[in-house]
């Protein structure tokens, strides 16, 4: 798999999800390399992040022996269900300096 490395402050699409509801969401990365015990070792690392729109990130929850959703506007997330749209540091000023040469 390619390694695509998030930084705080990117935004993010969601890919590779277990809930379809949160497949194409836009998230904003606000930690990365965080700890949570919903999430087991075999996930990899996890970012945390908040939805850019009005789309909830949707989770499974167990509580009492009972499955059940639960909608949130900020949660943690493996690294690898997301992929930064941001565009690396500089690449804006690249393309305007193309484009002025034109």
């Amino acid at each position: 798999m390619t390694h695509h490395p998030l930084k705080v402050g990117d935004l993010a699409i969601c890919v590779n999800t277990d809930l379809p509801e949160n497949a194409g969401l836009i998230v904003e990365v606000l930690a990365i390399h965080v700890h949570s015990e919903s999430w087991g070792a075999a996930s990899g690392p996890l970012c945390r992040v908040r939805t850019a729109g009005t789309r909830p990130l949707h989770f499974v929850v167990n509580r009492e022996g009972e499955r059940g959703r639960r909608m949130v506007r900020e949660g943690t997330v493996p690294a690898s269900r997301l992929r930064p749209i941001t565009p690396p540091e500089g690449a804006l000023d690249e393309e305007k300096d193309e484009l002025q040469h034109c």
